[in-house]
């Protein structure tokens, strides 16, 4: 009996120092792991440096150890949508017993786009052999310019002939792009100094004191006793006139058209009636009367009295749309030539001159503006002299 319980208690002792050996070493091997694993978390939705165009989403995805994580200073959950724009520090302080790390953040919320890229410089339709842009720039942005498709540099002049477009890209660090586009034409002609005298003193002849000329497209209204060949050869008058004025001329059906907002009003009536237009000259066959002159943007609105007396045959009509019209558009004196549709007393012609044909060119330059003198017309053309 003394033997078996001898051996008994052997074997209690061998447990119990197993159990104390195998605890020993599982507190050992924890330490081990505690000693050499960090504490830390992982987030989706958010990096450090970058400016987002989208509002992020923070997750807080996994962590060893407990997690705290504060958006400028604000405690936020595990997952938190950023609703305002602007700057932010996110910070994350990890703790496992003891140990405790530390990570911060920056970013960037602008769901803004760029400010559509601006001009300095008033932009005009027409420039003498070149055009130079500077741009207002926003703090941060990036700017590109394509010419005609191709990259070119910002803030150089631009000597290209004829017809530009210039598309100016400006890129926020969110990635957003506004654009402007130009389009422009760069105008490389020049004239003998003897023809720009002359044309200054066609023009301002009988006391015209100042240029008239339109700067936009013109819509012509008719009313009164026209006819179907009176609108053919408004037409023709256009086409003619088409080989120096720049812009649109057409006729529309209604007086008013939203989509022009200058015009040349014509009205065919007797010329008995021209007095009811404050006309008391008893011979002319028609008239040409600016109503509406804007110091900024030249003429807006034009009358042109056609008269349809029985003695005014198709013939003699037809010139006299076409001479009136001319007077619309700003060749307001009249040439001494008799072959000229400018020619002061009644005749049949209805294509242009050459007289007609180079003063109208001159007129349309676009250094000519509304409202200036003879004195400043001289010297904006002394760039155009041969």
């Amino acid at each position: 009996m003394q033997s078996i319980e001898k051996v008994s208690k052997n074997s209690v002792m061998k447990r119990r120092l197993f159990i104390s050996v195998f605890l020993v070493g599982i507190l050992a091997l924890t330490l081990g792991f505690i000693m050499f694993i960090e504490p830390s978390v992982k987030l989706s939705g958010i990096e450090n440096g970058k400016v987002y165009a989208v509002h992020p989403v923070i997750q807080l995805k996994e962590s060893i150890g407990t997690a705290r994580v504060t958006l400028n200073g604000k405690k936020i959950g595990p997952k938190y949508k950023v609703k305002e724009n602007g700057s932010y520090v996110l910070k994350l302080e990890s703790t496992l017993l003891w140990k405790k790390k530390k990570l911060s953040y920056t970013f960037v919320v602008d769901d803004k786009p760029p400010i559509t890229p601006r001009i300095k410089e008033v932009v005009e339709k027409v420039y003498f052999k070149q055009a130079k842009f500077t741009l207002n720039r926003e703090e941060h942005v990036k700017y590109k310019a394509r010419l005609n498709g191709k990259e070119v540099p910002l803030d150089q002049p631009i000597q290209q002939p004829g017809k530009n477009t210039l598309i100016i890209t400006a890129t926020k660090p969110n990635g957003l792009t506004s654009t402007k586009e130009i389009s422009f034409l760069i105008d490389e002609r020049t004239f003998p100094e003897k023809t720009i005298h002359q044309f200054a003193d066609y023009y301002f002849n009988n006391e015209i004191p100042i240029i008239y000329k339109f700067t936009g497209d013109v819509a012509i209204t008719l009313s009164g006793d026209y006819n179907e060949e009176d609108k053919k050869m408004i037409e023709k008058a256009i086409n003619e006139i088409k080989t120096f004025f720049p812009y649109e001329m057409k006729i529309i059906d209604s007086s008013f058209n939203k989509d022009y907002d200058r015009y040349i009003k014509m009205v065919f009536t007797s010329t008995t009636d021209f007095k009811s237009y404050d006309v008391h000259r008893n011979d002319v066959w028609g008239v040409e009367m600016p109503t509406m002159i804007s110091r900024a943007y030249g003429t807006m609105e034009s009358l042109v009295l056609v008269g349809t007396d029985k003695e005014i045959t198709r013939d003699y009509r037809n010139a006299v749309i076409l001479h009136e019209l001319l007077h619309a558009v700003g060749l307001h004196n009249h040439i001494k030539s008799a072959n000229s549709a400018l020619y002061q007393e009644v005749n049949k012609i209805v294509t242009l001159g050459d007289e007609e044909k180079k003063y109208g060119e001159l007129l349309y330059l676009g250094e000519v503006k509304p409202t200036i003198t003879k004195e400043a017309v001289l010297k904006q053309l002394k760039q155009r002299i041969q």
